[in-house]
């Protein structure tokens, strides 16, 4: 038997992960679980998510995965967490691709961020510790298209004026 199945019933074939000379290629599966992929070296790897339309929650979290990444369609939705704790250090976001819930938080090498605005909302704290998100110095961080990621404010705010560049608020955008 070449399944392999969790308690929420994410199951996807082994036979469709190919490994060959520090390469990683995906192939034919619709979503990739943290169970499919546990304790995996990813050095020099590259993924092709051309056939993924889910990565679960925490799917590649505390890997070795690095480098640069690029997630656009088929790809529909990126789990929570999905990413954590990873060695990523540049990403690009386009077709409207759902980040869930700190999907690239803790990824502490992540410097260059780029969401394209086809992107139109994302779960909270998507990005949150990482230096992209550390590095920014203004009150709002906003991104794709007008998504309020965070607002940053060390002072009590007895009104509060959101820019008319946003369209949609994320989730604990004003938690600080």
């Amino acid at each position: 038997n070449n399944e392999v199945t969790n308690e929420n019933n994410e199951v996807g074939a082994l036979e469709n992960i190919v490994f060959k000379d520090g390469e990683t290629v995906i192939n034919d599966s619709q979503i990739i679980s943290k169970y499919l992929v546990p304790h995996i070296e990813f050095t020099n790897s590259k993924i092709d998510f051309s056939k993924i339309e889910t990565i679960g929650s925490y799917a590649f979290s505390n890997t070795s995965l690095s480098g640069a990444m690029e997630l656009a369609s088929p790809l529909k939705r990126v789990g929570d967490h999905a990413f954590t704790y990873t060695k990523l250090t540049s990403l690009t976001v386009t077709d409207n691709v759902y980040l869930e819930e700190g999907a690239f938080s803790q990824v502490t090498p992540l410097t260059d961020v780029t969401i394209d605005e086809t992107v139109k909302e994302m779960g909270g704290v998507v990005f949150y510790n990482t230096p992209w998100y550390n590095s920014f110095k203004g009150e709002y961080l906003i991104a794709g298209d007008g998504i309020l990621l965070q607002h940053f404010s060390n002072v009590k705010v007895e009104s509060l004026v959101v820019p008319d560049t946003v369209k949609t608020v994320a989730a604990q955008a004003f938690n600080s």
